[in-house]
């Protein structure tokens, strides 16, 4: 899951990594290995998937940029004083 916990990445012996959106529970970007994948995780910004599977390598895919979560951060979030 995602850190803002609205998409899932999943990882299967088909030579596929998925992601999927939590809300609908739709597909919504589909990433093919050569090879047999078995994890995915985020990371930790959300913005890239790394999976792992039988070559022992760990791949790199870029989430699609309008799967991005709308929001920043607490500690991105700068403060405005009106006065």
């Amino acid at each position: 899951m995602n850190p803002a916990g609205t998409l899932v990445a999943s990882a299967c012996k088909d030579n596929h990594v998925r992601l999927w959106q939590i809300s609908d529970r739709r597909t919504i970007a589909i990433f093919k290995d050569p090879y047999e994948v078995y994890c995915a995780t985020f990371s930790t910004d959300g913005k890239r998937i790394f999976s792992g599977g039988r070559t022992t390598m760990v791949k790199e895919w870029e989430v699609p940029e309008d799967a991005l979560p709308d929001y920043t951060p607490k500690e991105q979030v700068s403060e405005v004083s009106l006065r």
